[in-house]
């Protein structure tokens, strides 16, 4: 009997652990949108507006699927930028695409310049395409 009573203290915790009690993954974490889970992950830059504002994403949404739909991890990615950043950061997008950091243009030309392999050090190539539209 004393076998049957520990197996059954030992079963009854792990069943209520590992079963499905019809929550949502948000729901298990108390509802704290986005950092409900994603909080003691990494350091996250105090803002005055919510997680959704930068990373797109569902703030709301009462499980992982909906939380993420439309989620941008990156949002600094020079490649969604203009849609993550841009509508705050009105023209900073469109310069710092075409800045050094982004294009690497002063480094392969002062390497190519260094290597006799042109003439000038100004910039005849760049890691990516560049196209100054607006002349800035």
């Amino acid at each position: 009997m004393r076998r049957v009573a520990a197996w059954v203290w030992a079963a009854v915790p792990a069943l209520a652990i590992f079963c499905d009690r019809g929550g949502t993954d948000a729901d298990a974490r108390g509802s704290g949108g986005c950092l409900g889970c994603h909080s003691g992950i990494e350091q996250v830059a105090p803002h005055d507006f919510g997680c959704e504002v930068c990373h797109r994403g569902q703030d709301g949404a009462a499980d992982k699927e909906a939380a993420h739909q439309g989620l941008v991890t990156n949002p600094g990615d020079l490649r969604v930028a203009e849609e993550s950043c841009g509508p705050c950061h009105v023209g900073y997008v469109s310069r710092v695409k075409k800045s050094l950091h982004t294009t690497s243009a002063g480094i392969i030309s002062g390497a190519r310049y260094l290597w006799a392999a042109q003439e000038t050090k100004e910039a005849l190539y760049a890691v990516q395409h560049v196209a100054d539209e607006d002349g800035d």
